[in-house]
């Protein structure tokens, strides 16, 4: 079962509460709250996501020791993710940021002699959860339908490496991705 309305949308825990319990109880009627506080129910989508993600039970992946969190989203990552998208190509490479080498992957929709626009993916996770393969079929996803090169970006996670290590990385992908574009046939135009 895989949920393309819910691909590359996060709602952060902290703004999340259920009503009549945590994350991993049995309520699922939810209310998201901003700073001046509001009411929301749940689109059909999200509640049908959220009883996916209870109905596996265990506790609540901020209680995990990080470890375990990562293979709690590794293991869900793969049974959600449904068929991939058949693109051209995929390479995976390492490039150079400001304190040592990170990977990337580079998704190609075609073979194309015209430049492609290129869109750099970021994996959700908080910083400190998923990489490459847990969002393998976004990053797919968008290359296939946006008809783009998809440059998804394997930064350094924390706790392991302190914040800013993840920007840092994020920003030198940009910037190697505008300095290289011409090397795999991509537009080297920056939107603005």
């Amino acid at each position: 079962m895989w949920l393309p309305a819910l691909a590359g949308r996060s709602t952060p825990a902290a703004l999340l509460r259920l009503k009549g319990g945590s994350y991993s109880g049995k309520s699922l009627e939810a209310e998201a709250c901003g700073p001046g506080g509001c009411e929301c129910a749940l689109d059909t989508a999200s509640k049908e996501f959220m009883n996916l993600l209870t109905s596996f039970g265990g506790p609540p992946l901020w209680e995990l020791p990080i470890g375990d969190a990562r293979a709690a989203v590794n293991g869900l990552s793969t049974q959600l993710c449904g068929p991939l998208a058949d693109v051209h190509e995929v390479i995976n490479r390492k490039i150079s940021g400001p304190t040592g080498e990170f990977g990337i992957r580079l998704y190609t929709p075609k073979a194309s002699r015209e430049p492609l626009p290129i869109v750099l993916h970021y994996h959700g996770g908080g910083w400190a959860l998923c990489n490459l393969d847990t969002h393998d079929a976004i990053a797919r996803f968008y290359c296939k339908h946006a008809e783009a090169i998809v440059v998804s970006v394997d930064y350094r996670l924390a706790p392991e490496h302190k914040f800013p290590a993840a920007v840092d990385d994020s920003f030198a992908a940009f910037c190697w991705a505008v300095d290289h574009a011409g090397e795999f046939e991509a537009t080297r135009s920056v939107w603005r």
